[in-house]
């Protein structure tokens, strides 16, 4: 049966003579253990805690006046209440370690205050303020119930256990830090005073809130590792780091961060109030991210890297006195709203737009280095203004899409699509104005360009591959243009084509069966490098239509499978350029009596009405 030990007169805690039992004798006693419940009460004198791991079951300062003294720890294993009148000293910690109730009677319990454990539950009788060191070190999960912890000295966690509950913990000044790598799950609230995070805090699932104070962030990182509501207004944190799992963070009021970091391949979610960040997005080279209906707004100097993509609900660039690098590595924006609006750019990677539904993009900066990626699945983009990149590159099983004032894209360096089976479409106007390449990267697929392309530069364009159009126009202007590696045209819908005859690059031009191709003037090759003009299938037809009714002349060309869509308006001139299941060319003269060497693809009684053609009516016989 436990001792009820009371304190008599008082000194040392660890002497014999000072402790009586519930009679009020004294004497015959050692010093109180953890199965033993110690009293303070009126008579009891000032105490001094003189040696390390003194214990008791409970302990009761009801009705007292004087003072202990925590020159050492004392261990508690239930209830603690303390005094309304007591006086406290010393820096030596109480400790709790058994599920029980704690009181203070209004008393601000002024040395260190110890949560410990192995799954306990401590529930505070009445509200509790602590201005030594609050310790959360419970070996595993430590829950605290009931009222408010008003901590205005440091609050440190030492253990990896969770501690949460319904306890909300109130900062008014000290330290917040973790030495270990539990976290903590209570409402947490920075409410006055002159407060420092210091090094890695953990917190998560339930609500972190600034409302006053001067609270420093310098060097530490907010770890979240659960889903979690933020009200934390003006407070800025240095760095925000997300790993363990998806989260999702509902943001009350904008929130303000230095640094975001995620280890995890996942994205995680942020709903809510604005995200103002200042400093690095860094996806650690993971291919990690952040979406959900919050607006992402970058305000000062860092980069986006490390894999990192944003899926938030707007993106905006706005920093007239920073500069934001887009790196090599960074992943890409999936915003509805892609935005730049004040700052310096640096693009040492692309900048990558995958449209979304509804997607906007109102980007009025240069963009250099990587340039410019586009892609998407199925979904479209629409520019708010004309795009300027060095270097552009479009596609991924999706296209993108521009509705909006005839906005276009001029493109300086190079131009690559590499998309697999999607088609890129719209109305967005494509301009090739300057030295580059032109080429298609596909491994599978057959997906084609189908915007607008005008080649209009003072440049060299290199003309590599396989090149994949329709449905578009596809405009020569100017500009020195050369086929790498025997490049081929693959046109696979309907189509328009102006002045590719000035080209002579293409090796093959390859049309699918029952398309109509529109041109100005068919393409020409040359003699020592002829174009062949072919179905893609081999018996079947396609159908050339010129824009106006004046003869055409085609020359070093090689055709098959192709229909005229005015008989005789086109004249082909090569060395075996009739290739078959041809209608309505007329095949040039080829030796020197005047006969052609192939046979022509017409009737000799056929008499042809050609528009806009000086000389009479010709009839062949």
């Amino acid at each position: 049966m436990a001792i009820r030990y009371f304190l008599n007169i008082g000194v040392n805690w660890g002497d014999t003579a000072n402790w009586s039992d519930t009679s009020g004798g004294t004497g015959g006693f050692s010093v109180p253990t953890n199965v033993d419940d110690v009293f303070f009460d009126a008579n009891s004198g000032n105490c001094t805690v003189n040696a390390s791991a003194r214990t008791a079951k409970t302990l009761d300062f009801t009705g007292y006046t004087n003072t202990i003294t925590m020159s050492n720890t004392v261990t508690v294993s239930g209830n603690v209440t303390l005094g309304a009148g007591m006086g406290i000293a010393g820096a030596s910690a109480l400790i709790v370690d058994e599920t029980s109730t704690l009181t203070s009677n209004g008393k601000t319990w002024s040395a260190p205050f110890t949560f410990s454990g192995t799954s306990k539950t401590f529930t505070l009788g009445d509200n509790w303020a602590i201005s030594g060191q609050v310790n959360l070190s419970g070996t595993t999960a430590t829950t605290i119930n009931s009222n408010t912890l008003t901590s205005s000295g440091n609050l440190t966690s030492t253990t990896s256990a969770i501690t949460s509950g319904t306890t909300n913990i109130s900062l008014t000044g000290g330290t917040w830090s973790n030495s270990s790598t539990g976290a903590l799950r209570n409402n947490l609230t920075f409410t006055s005073g002159t407060i420092t995070v210091s090094g890695i805090v953990r917190y998560d699932t339930n609500t972190l809130t600034y409302t006053s104070g001067t609270v420093t962030t310098t060097g530490s990182t907010l770890a979240i590792a659960a889903s979690t509501t933020l009200n934390t207004s003006t407070l800025n944190w240095n760095t925000i780091f997300f790993g363990s799992s998806a989260v999702t963070i509902t943001l009350t009021s904008d929130l303000y961060v230095n640094n975001i970091t995620i280890n995890l391949t996942a994205n995680h979610t942020i709903n809510g109030n604005n995200l103002y960040v200042s400093g690095n997005l860094n996806g650690n080279g993971i291919s990690s991210g952040i979406i959900g209906t919050t607006n992402l707004k970058y305000i000062g100097t860092g980069f986006i890297g490390g894999r990192m993509s944003i899926g938030t609900s707007n993106f905006e660039v706005n920093t007239p006195l920073g500069t934001l690098t887009i790196a090599g590595d960074a992943g890409s924006i999936s915003s509805t709203t892609v935005k730049y609006t004040a700052g310096n750019v640096v693009y040492t990677g692309s900048l990558t737009v995958n449209s979304v539904s509804g997607q906007t993009l109102d980007w009025i900066h240069n963009i250099t280095g990587a340039g410019l990626l586009l892609g998407g699945s199925g979904n479209s983009t629409t520019l708010l203004n004309d795009i300027y990149t060095t270097n552009l590159r479009i596609g991924n099983n999706g296209g993108f899409n521009t509705t909006t004032n005839g906005f276009k894209i001029y493109c300086s360096a190079n131009f690559t699509s590499i998309n697999f089976n999607g088609n890129n479409l719209g109305t967005t106007e494509i301009i090739l104005n300057g030295s580059g390449d032109f080429q298609f990267s596909f491994t599978t697929g057959t997906g084609a360009l189908r915007n607008n392309l005008i080649i209009d530069t003072p440049g060299t364009i290199n003309i590599i591959g396989t090149v994949r159009y329709d449905t578009g126009t596809l405009t020569y202007l100017k500009g020195s243009v050369k086929g790498i590696n025997t490049p081929t045209l693959s046109i696979q819908a309907s189509g328009t084509f102006i002045n590719l005859n000035k080209l002579n690059v293409f090796s093959i031009v390859s049309i699918t069966s029952g398309t109509t191709q529109t041109f100005n003037n068919l393409i020409q090759g040359t003699a020592s490098y002829p174009t062949r003009v072919q179905c893609a299938t081999a018996t079947g037809t396609y159908t050339i239509a010129f824009q106006d009714t004046f003869e055409k002349i085609a020359n070093n060309v090689k055709v098959s499978g192709c229909i005229v869509s005015r008989p005789g308006q086109l004249i082909v001139n090569g060395r075996n350029s009739n290739k078959g299941n041809n209608t309505g060319i007329r095949f040039g003269n080829q030796s020197p009596n005047g006969l052609p060497k192939n046979t022509p693809t017409i009737k000799t009684e056929t008499i042809f009405g050609i528009g806009n053609i000086s000389d009479p009516t010709m009839v062949i016989s």
